[in-house]
């Protein structure tokens, strides 16, 4: 299997986590630090379900992100700040659960 078929299966892993929080999901194709940083899925859910209403995801395989990459995510959380919105990292290893953390500015 390829790298980038792995990174997009384990996307649609995510994407279905999201999509069964309440989460209509969208992806950013390409998403190597474009315009919204290094954000590969956004997941937005109406305001009656309760906060996070924004869910901006970066997907890795196997390693967390880098320290440069951390910074410009912890940039993206200062500038849509809690409640409402909500920035995370998913990291799937292979054979092992999904590990989600919460990016604080």
């Amino acid at each position: 299997m390829s790298t980038a078929s792995k990174g997009r299966r384990i996307e649609w892993e995510v994407r279905d986590l999201l999509i069964a929080e309440g989460y209509d999901v969208g992806r950013f194709a390409g998403s190597k630090g474009g315009t919204i940083g290094p954000v590969d899925l956004i997941g937005l859910r109406p305001v009656m379900y309760g906060a996070p209403y924004l869910i901006l995801a970066s997907v890795k395989c196997n390693k967390w992100p880098g320290r440069e990459e951390m910074r410009q995510l912890a940039r993206l959380s200062i500038r849509y700040p809690r409640p409402g919105h909500e920035v995370r990292v998913y990291r799937k290893r292979d054979r092992k659960p999904m590990e989600i953390r919460i990016v604080g500015g």
